[in-house]
């Protein structure tokens, strides 16, 4: 999928005419030469590699046989309430035979299953077509293990993307608007790809203010496996494109390519195209703070002094912020649930509906009851998340899992510990044992379930607040009249890296990374700081080292470490520094944190990125090459090496696509 296939009318690929949309018009380039006369325009395209999911797990399951020829299965799953959709069988004869999940007998089960699969879409049939194999294990064939290139063949990976831009500016470098066309790869079928595309469209601005922007987005289907969504999926993609226009423009009006970026950082008020009002905005601090701990401008100053003396190794640094929306688009996704319970020994068992995935969301539910029940976490224990306890909840994704399942745990203990008051007032000196004991004494309910809709209404400085439905309603590309989805808050971050670049051989290692990350009062500092960093290496392997390869008939060419690299121990920046704002308490969510650390850190790694373009233009710029140059992701050594021109490239001919002999 390339931008020269697009903008043509049909294209041969292997004997078959295909048509493409055109995404590039004169009639556009003259519109907005028309809205913006005195404007610098630039228009160009770039590519976002797809992206295998190795660092994920394998799916698993497991089956235990118990008395009665019972089968409880635990199969680990994000979206557990996908798994419990059919209802208790028993037999005409009254009796009840083996059983699955929720208690179906297994003929009827694969009749149900069978039924589910036929009658809706494919992608929300992925679960069921998986319970449907499970049924040859209880047949006598078990599958023991699967080889690691099985599942990275069939598997999905994330999505690839194409952006064409056009983006206007004024000779002082203020941004005037953009034009962008999205394009993303979804493989054989549509799958969640709408909803990233959706993603992808409503964060194509970054950290950025655009006055005017037109963004348009397509779903390709490609003859490659099914892709689907991942950590931070969309917004990576559209988040990179807008960073390389943004690359683009400087060069062109020839600012610096840190100036130009912090002249058009959003800020408290801003407007974003689909109606959003920014608010509480601390972009500017995280920015100036990264600075400050990184100091930029000292080791900008050495790495051109490293330049001057070092022929065929350069050393560039740069500054890369970000600006992440947080919440469902989908009104009916925002809601949380929970179920406490407090044993007579004082003992405590919190539910809810979240799915731990390392990710630390238990140990911050243990901490929301610790202080909501006002004792140490010692006595609170977190049970795996079921259906028979937190019925209908919503899948763990968009970073947004402790804000939902967190209040909904500080309701229910709330609700106990209301009723605890009495014995508690009445023996002032006591202890938590014996306040439980009391109360269970007097026949108090020591159990309770927690709620939270955020549609509903959000905590703001501990108090209720109602949203307007209009708020998290869903996007509406069609009706610029209409408000956008309104996340909940936004998520504030911004890096610096420093690279050094082997231009002989593309081969490039972080010198130096420096993160300031706004995550409000945070609820667990250890927590959040190893997702960041772990965000930002899986960010790293993203856009420099992982590039997925296919061959003519669709089938994957990369299936194992040995061809498909990702990072390793190696990769780690030789200095890692990891800083949380301060002072900054979000007023939208549980005790004033921002819990979004998941996705938002894996794009700062994009520092890395463009360190690395900087320094390839170095090397360029030595030999006398200053025209702009176009860095696609991800940036392997391969492209490095060969965007370092020098006479060893010009010995290198370049490919030209050939006609198909069998195409006519």
């Amino acid at each position: 999928m390339n931008a020269d296939a697009l903008q043509g009318r049909s294209v041969s690929f292997h004997g078959k005419t295909l048509s493409w949309y055109r995404p590039v018009t004169l009639a556009e380039i003259l519109e907005l030469k028309e809205k913006f006369p005195e404007a610098k325009i630039i228009g160009g395209n770039t590519e976002v590699g797809k992206y295998n999911f190795s660092w994920r797990p394998f799916q698993q399951r497991l089956e235990v046989r118990q008395k009665g020829n019972e089968y409880p299965v635990l199969i680990s799953s994000e979206a557990i309430k996908e798994l419990h959709v059919l209802q208790v069988v028993v037999l005409d004869d009254g009796s009840r035979a083996v059983r699955i999940g929720a208690a179906a007998t297994l003929s009827k089960l694969e009749d149900y299953l069978r039924t589910i699969v036929a009658q809706n879409k494919e992608y929300e049939t992925s679960t069921f077509k998986t319970i449907l194999e499970m049924l040859e294990w209880f047949a006598g064939k078990q599958i023991r293990n699967v080889a690691r290139f099985d599942d990275i063949r069939m598997s999905g990976q994330r999505h690839g993307f194409l952006g064409v831009y056009k983006l206007a500016a004024d000779s002082n470098g203020k941004l005037l608007g953009l034009d962008l066309n999205l394009f993303s790869n979804a493989g054989y079928s549509q799958d969640l790809s709408p909803f990233v595309m959706e993603k992808s469209m409503l964060d194509c601005t970054n950290a950025y203010e655009i006055p005017v922007v037109r963004v348009r987005g397509r779903v390709c289907r490609t003859n490659l496996p099914s892709n689907t969504a991942f950590r931070g999926f969309g917004a990576m993609q559209s988040m990179m494109i807008c960073e390389q226009f943004m690359s683009h423009m400087a060069d062109k009006l020839g600012i610096h390519q840190t100036t130009f970026r912090e002249m058009n950082l959003k800020a408290e008020g801003c407007k974003l195209f689909y109606g959003q009002v920014l608010t509480n905005v601390t972009l500017e601090r995280c920015w100036k703070e990264v600075l400050e701990n990184s100091q930029f401008n000292e080791r900008f100053s050495a790495c051109e002094k490293f330049n001057r003396e070092n022929k065929w190794r350069k050393r560039a640094i740069s500054i890369i912020p970000e600006t992440y929306g947080i919440s469902f688009t989908a009104s009916f996704m925002n809601q949380g649930g929970a179920l406490v319970h407090i044993y007579k020994d004082g003992s405590v068992l919190v539910t809810h509906g979240g799915v731990e995935m390392g990710q630390g969301l238990h140990t911050k539910m243990i901490q929301v009851a610790s202080r909501a029940l006002k004792i140490p976490p010692k006595y609170i224990h977190t049970s795996e998340v079921g259906t028979d306890k937190v019925p209908n909840t919503t899948s763990t994704a968009a970073s947004f899992s402790t804000d939902l399942n967190g209040p909904a745990v500080q309701q229910a203990c709330e609700t106990i510990l209301n009723r605890m008051e009495p014995y508690i007032r009445e023996n002032p000196k006591g202890n938590w044992e014996g306040w439980v004991k009391a109360a269970y004494m007097d026949c108090v309910s020591l159990s309770s379930t927690g709620y939270y809709c955020m549609d509903g209404g959000c905590l703001i400085n501990g108090k209720r607040a109602s949203l307007s439905p209009k708020v998290l309603g869903l996007f509406e590309l069609k009706d610029p009249e209409k408000k956008g989805p309104s996340n909940v808050y936004h998520s504030f971050g911004a890096a610096v890296s420093e690279v050094e670049v082997d231009c002989l051989t593309g081969d490039h290692k972080v010198l130096r990374t420096d993160i300031v990350f706004d995550v409000g009062d945070s609820i667990n500092p250890a927590v959040d700081v190893g997702q960041i960093e772990g965000g930002f290496i899986q960010g790293y392997g993203y856009w420099m080292l992982e590039d997925l390869e296919f061959g003519p008939e669709g089938q994957i060419r990369t299936l194992g470490p040995s061809t498909y690299k990702i990072p390793s121990s190696r990769d780690i920046p030789e200095v890692f520094n990891v800083a949380l704002l301060k002072g900054a308490p979000n007023p939208h969510a549980i005790y004033s944190s921002k819990v979004a650390v998941g996705e938002p850190p894996l794009f700062l790694s994009a520092s890395i990125f463009f360190a690395v373009r900087e320094a390839i233009a170095e090397y360029r710029k030595q030999n006398g090459i200053t025209a702009h140059f176009q860095l696609d992701s991800p940036a392997t050594s391969e492209r490095i090496r060969m965007l370092c021109q020098d006479t060893f490239t010009e010995k290198v001919e370049k490919t030209q696509p050939t006609a198909d002999p069998k195409a006519k």
